[in-house]
């Protein structure tokens, strides 16, 4: 039997765009939009129907969901709960560094981005 290479199926997410744009779009329309059918129903529950689809389709309308492909982490199998934490964690004391520009901040980020490095690539050579 031939050694094939198959190809790696991509991971694809749906994201809102929810930028200011799009949010201020929405925000006008819905000013714009008639109310008449909220107006005339007497019963609550339809005219909270009502509100619901203008408001959703609307939402739906400005702020489309778009299909994007997943970036390389969401394809990588090795990284665990606590890998990704402690990414998250290295990314805000880096916000931090950047943020307040303290010698021990520094010397914080670095020495646990350096550990971190490390124990990734354990954990990725582990896999392989």
């Amino acid at each position: 039997m031939s050694n094939i290479n198959l190809p790696i199926e991509s991971s694809y997410k749906f994201v809102r765009q929810t930028r200011d744009s799009n949010i201020n779009n929405f925000t006008d329309k819905l000013s714009k939009c008639n109310w008449n059918d909220v107006h005339i129903n007497d019963d609550v529950n339809i005219a909270y129907k009502c509100v619901h689809k203008i408001y959703v389709d609307l939402y739906n309308e400005t702020c489309p969901l778009v299909k994007m492909k997943c970036l390389d982490k969401c394809q990588k199998s090795w990284l665990t709960k606590g890998l990704i934490n402690a990414i998250k964690k290295k990314n805000y004391l880096y916000k931090s560094l950047i943020k307040y520009n303290f010698k021990e901040a520094d010397k914080t980020y670095k020495t646990y981005k350096n550990k971190l490095t490390s124990i990734l690539r354990i954990a990725e050579k582990q896999l392989l």
